[in-house]
């Protein structure tokens, strides 16, 4: 097999990821449009606030995981050291010319840059520390957020596509 169709193979595999990644992060979209409609905008309790915030939790991760996933692949290595989820937005926020297009605009990291926040505190905090006031705005933004991220990756895909294109062309 040449270096050439192992490429396009390796491509190939990121288009169907990161389509696995989207359905995955809208089920969880889903799940937290469900959870607000059946509760309050007033807080909902610290057992319901910790529900939300894992929500939340797994919503930025899988946001992430898709976009390491890309920058390995397109750009060939992932940010290194203690401030890798922050470089990774930045990486993913800025086009590499001749060889990718940003994969999200600048706004888009801002907004998702929160999501970054929040997750590191859910992870290194207890969860009497995670408090309703900032963890509704969140909440409420997420699936706003989602249509973004969805709309830059089906953006993302579709360069994808040309570069596999002109690969097997």
């Amino acid at each position: 097999m040449t270096e050439q169709e192992k490429r396009i193979i390796s491509l190939k595999r990121l288009k169907a990821e990161i389509k696995e990644d989207l359905t995955a992060i809208e089920s969880v979209t889903k799940r937290l449009r469900e959870w607000v409609k059946r509760h309050t905008t007033e807080d909902p309790g610290q057992e319901m606030c910790y529900a939300f915030a894992a929500l939340l939790h797994h919503f930025y991760t899988g946001v992430e995981s898709c976009l390491k996933r890309i920058i390995k692949v397109i750009d060939g290595s992932l940010p290194g050291g203690e401030e890798w989820h922050r470089e990774l937005l930045q990486a993913a926020s800025v086009p590499v010319e001749t060889v990718r297009p940003s994969v999200i605009d600048q706004s888009l990291r801002f907004r998702l840059d929160e999501y970054r926040r929040f997750r590191h505190l859910f992870r290194n905090a207890y969860g009497h520390e995670i408090k309703w006031e900032r963890l509704s705005i969140l909440v409420k933004e997420a699936e706003e957020v989602f249509k973004e991220v969805k709309s830059a990756l089906i953006a993302f895909l579709g360069f994808l596509d040309d570069l596999i294109g002109t690969l097997e062309g």
